[in-house]
């Protein structure tokens, strides 16, 4: 009762499954419900653009292969665009975190000084055509 409850509308569960069909499905969606919903914790999810200019195109680009598909991740919920250049010295990312510094620690961990980033908070109430 508890998961159907928590997970309820969400798009991984039917409202007639119980926990036990629905957990060979839930995978990520599961992970962002928890992040999203947990009691424990209130999140605000900031919607942030990072403009990354990259030094080691190789090293910043097999990191983010590795990274992105474990998140969310300490206070970072996920990646909602990856936008590179022609030929991925510079791309400019829209993320999905508690804030700007809580993505920077992140990104710090995974690129180090494999490229260097510029951020800034989107205006939801004025952007047009954000993913869902």
């Amino acid at each position: 009762m508890f998961f159907r409850e928590f997970h309820s509308g969400c798009c991984c569960a039917e409202q007639d499954e119980d926990a036990f069909d629905v957990l060979p499905r839930i995978g990520y969606c599961f992970a962002e419900c928890v992040f999203l919903f947990s009691g424990i914790k209130n999140y605000t999810i900031m919607i942030i653009v990072v403009n990354h200019k990259i030094k080691d195109v190789a090293g910043f680009w097999g990191s983010a292969q590795q990274s992105l598909p474990k998140l969310p991740e300490n206070g970072v919920k996920r990646v909602l665009q990856v936008l590179p250049n022609a030929d991925n010295t510079e791309a400019t990312c829209l993320w999905e975190a508690e804030d700007i510094a809580t993505l920077d620690r992140y990104l710090r961990e995974k690129v180090g000084d494999m490229s260097s980033e510029t951020y800034h908070e989107v205006n939801t109430a004025g952007a047009m055509g954000l993913p869902a």
